[in-house]
């Protein structure tokens, strides 16, 4: 039967799968009493023919009489059947395997490493030991649920997709796919063309992580349920430490599970719930850049929670690339009861060998804590500058200023300087550590400075060329720049349409040239000598810091000698910081207000200094080092905007120094040719370096509208330092630029929520499974809510010519029988 249903169905031209069963169904038959009336119907049809027949024709013979009968008979049953409508129905049975959805906590939470060594817990510890952790002071909550789902090869997994479909989802702030299990198959499946099925996908406990910022889980479950909406979900199983930063709250989440009708609830509650008594070492200050040999300090600061009183040991220790361990100091911290945390300086600290260093404060923790990495070690790195600066000191005239200047930077031994002096005749010995020949003239010859001081420059002796190489060496490659004010030729220097203006552009301020005017050059230097006034930001700049802390250096700018001459400034320009400022000596009752004195400005690249008097030499009278200070810093200050530059062909940019697990990055580098002009391709290729000798290759997307610079965002899975390298090596300065990246702040260590966990375990059939070594007596509950689901295909068979055709022609043939018969 089945191979005419085939024959029939291929004269139909209707497509039906090799895995499908073939029906006759009588569409219009109706069901019920009224089936049963049809039934009897047609049959009353068919004693009336006989009747009629046996009536009508007795004077035929028997076998015309059976004949004709029988031809009545078929038309009577070939019009039931077109009026009940005969259909070829297709019928294809498939399998809707139900879900069983694993949802693991993938939050930074799950990173902390619990104690499990407070007495209330022993038995809950043993309950782990008998999962397999064997240390667990020192597994992580994620490594705890790793263990436990992947115990004894998956078998707990391996269990339930016998019954149901196996979803195993990693959720923070959302979920994301771990693995997806289907049905075992049973022994010698094959696929339905006869093929061997590929090997079964298992899970994989590794795939797990811990590096979200944020904990979500009411929205997990909202969406693993919304992924599976068109299955039966058989069971949810939860595997947490509770902790929540967002999204609905646990009875919630029982609510939306009862709404959902899922029959069973499984939570699992995943770490140490006993109170936290931690102490964790909560911020680490270190300056990013220090100079060889100079002192500089670091500060920790120890957080206790939960001790009544703790005294932890403190380490500072300098770690080599290669693994060496170097303990520079140890100290003792007393976290008292009722004091949150307590601070510890390390003071006093220098480095002889430059480089960039990687420092690290380390804490023993009390006896009923475990040691943990992300509690108890903070790192830091430190770029140690070692190379000389080298400086181009331009003069117009040999100036008290002058000489004390080359002296002091001639005798600095991180600086190299190069002299000069435009009023010397041709070809007087320049001064210097390196002396020119001539004044450079090419971009080239430029790029070996890192910092150009140009004292009361003569505009007539210098080129306008030379300017704007200068304010291009700045703006592009991270030169810095210092000007100082003279009487003798600042006034022209200074004036619109000077062969300096492309450099005078740069200059933090807006000089007030109606007052330099009237003042300058007609020896109306003032009588007396005026104070520094330093501003709020001044008191708090690195450049200003003329004595070992903030507090020294301020009283000291208070009593260091003051200026006899300033250049009129009408006001600091809009992006200008304005460090020190005075009054005007016609305005000692400050009603004219407060003019700037000393300004910085970053100006695209580089750092640029400005400052009103050349009266600073009169300091050295009295505060010799306060002088030195105050120029070897502010010429640091302006050196390392050379050095976040880089290279004057490629600069490598990131926003920030340091960011939290999870969050993203952006990388932006400005690249040029080799004749300096934007480069213009279609991608820029760098290297992400982990310190864990990880590489990874990032293409960075040009920026529209900018050429020569490309972007690209990047997000970090672990923490540590990370570097950002080119491919291939960069003529010039090296370029690299180093972010770190720590936990979450948001993500906060702390112990099991079970009150959370029990309120989600509170829907219908919902379980607190608070023993790990039960889950699997528990999963052994899950019903299968496995279905077998028909879908069905149908052609009706009357309507085609030959059904016609056939009713006509037995009614014909009745006709022509029973007209050659003599029969009405």
């Amino acid at each position: 039967m089945d191979e005419f249903l085939r024959w029939l169905a291929n004269s139909k031209g209707m497509q039906v799968a090799a895995d499908s069963e073939l029906q006759l169904e009588l569409a219009a038959f109706p069901s019920g009493g009224r089936g049963l009336l049809v039934l009897l119907g047609i049959a009353a049809v068919f004693a009336i023919v006989l009747f009629a027949y046996a009536r009508d024709a007795h004077r035929l013979t028997r076998g015309r009489r059976v004949f004709l009968t029988g031809l009545r008979i078929v038309a009577v049953a070939l019009t039931c059947l077109l009026l009940l409508d005969p259909q070829l129905v297709a019928v294809r049975r498939e399998i809707r395997p139900g879900h069983t959805l694993i949802l693991v906590d993938g939050s930074q939470s799950m990173a902390q490493v619990d104690g499990f060594r407070h007495p209330e817990v022993q038995a809950l510890a043993m309950a782990w030991r008998d999962v397999g952790i064997g240390n667990l002071g020192t597994a992580s909550r994620q490594e705890l649920a790793a263990a436990l789902l992947g115990r004894d090869d998956a078998a707990l997994i391996e269990d339930l997709r016998r019954h149901n479909r196996v979803l195993v989802w990693s959720f923070a702030a959302g979920i994301e796919p771990i693995v997806a299990l289907d049905l075992l198959r049973e022994p010698g499946e094959t696929a339905p063309d006869g093929q061997p099925l590929p090997p079964p996908l298992r899970f994989d406990p590794t795939k797990l992580r811990a590096d979200g910022s944020y904990t979500n889980l009411g929205g997990a479950v909202r969406e693993a349920l919304g992924r599976s909406a068109a299955s039966n979900v058989a069971a949810v199983i939860i595997l947490t430490d509770g902790r929540r930063n967002l999204g609905p709250q646990g009875a919630e989440v029982a609510r939306l599970l009862r709404n959902r009708a899922v029959p069973t609830t499984l939570v699992v509650p995943i770490g140490d719930p006993s109170p936290v008594r931690t102490v964790r070492l909560a911020r680490l200050d270190a300056p990013e850049k220090v100079y060889q040999k100079d002192p500089f300090a670091m500060t920790a600061v120890v957080e206790g929670k939960g001790y009544d009183d703790a005294v932890v040991t403190a380490r500072l220790v300098r770690l080599g690339d290669d693994g060496t361990r170097e303990v520079l100091r140890t100290e003792q911290v007393h976290v008292k009861q009722g004091q949150a945390e307590a601070e510890l300086r390390f003071a006093e600290l220098s480095s002889d060998v430059p480089g960039v260093h990687t420092f690290a404060v380390e804490i023993d923790p009390p006896d009923l804590e475990a040691p943990s990495p992300e509690r108890h070690v903070m790192r830091t790195r430190i770029e140690v500058l070692g190379e000389r600066m080298r400086v181009l000191l331009v003069a117009g005239g040999p100036s008290h200023e002058f000489r004390i200047l080359r002296n002091l930077l001639m005798r600095d031994k991180t600086i190299d300087v190069s002299c000069w002096l435009l009023s010397a005749d041709e070809g007087f010995p320049q001064d210097g550590d390196v002396r020119l020949e001539k004044l450079p003239a090419t971009r080239e010859e430029l790029e070996a400075f890192d910092v150009f001081a140009f004292l009361d420059p003569d505009a007539e002796r210098l080129d306008p060329e030379f300017a704007k190489l200068v304010a291009q060496q700045v703006t592009e490659s991270g030169a810095g720049l210092f000007w100082t004010c003279g009487e003798k030729y600042t006034l022209e220097a200074l004036r619109p349409g000077s062969r300096l203006e492309a450099i005078a552009e740069l200059l933090p301020v807006v000089v007030d040239m109606e007052a330099a005017d009237a003042s300058i050059g007609l020896a109306r230097g003032m009588p007396i000598a005026f104070p520094y006034e330093l501003t709020p930001a001044g008191r708090a700049h690195p450049a200003l810091r003329i004595a070992e802390d903030r507090t020294a250096s301020e009283a000291l700018w208070s009593r260091v000698p003051g200026f006899h001459f300033a250049f009129p400034v009408a006001e600091a320009k809009p992006a200008a910081q304005v460090l020190v400022e005075h009054h005007k000596p016609s305005s000692i009752d400050a009603s004219d207000g407060a003019h700037p004195l000393v300004a910085v400005q970053f100006v695209g690249a580089g750092r640029v200094m400005f400052s009103g008097t050349d009266d600073l030499y009169r300091w050295r009278t009295v505060f010799e080092t306060a002088y030195d200070r105050f120029w070897v810093r502010g010429i640091r200050f302006l050196f390392e905007g050379k050095i976040a530059a880089g290279n004057s062909r490629l600069r490598i940019l990131v926003d920030e120094s340091r960011l939290e697990l999870g969050q993203a990055m952006r990388i932006t580098a400005e690249a040029r040719t080799e004749s300096f002009e934007p480069l213009l391709a279609a991608s820029l290729e760098l290297t992400l370096n982990g310190e864990d000798g990880s590489k990874e290759r990032i293409a960075l997307a040009p920026v529209e509208g900018v050429p020569g610079r490309f972007e690209a965002f990047v997000r970090p899975t672990t923490t540590g330092f990370f570097r950002v390298e080119p491919l291939e090596a960069v003529a010039g300065r090296q370029v690299m630029t180093s972010f770190q990246v720590v936990p979450a702040a948001l993500e906060k260590e702390g112990p099991v929520d079970l009150a959370e966990l029990a309120a989600i375990a509170a829907a219908p059939n919902g379980r607190l499974v608070e023993r790990p070594n039960e889950l699997a007596a528990a999963c052994a509950g899950i019903a299968s809510q496995t279905r077998i689901e028909s879908f069905t295909s149908s052609d009706t068979l009357w309507d085609a010519w030959w059904t016609v055709a056939a009713l006509l022609g037995v009614l014909a043939l009745e006709w022509w029988i029973r007209k050659r018969s003599n029969l009405l």
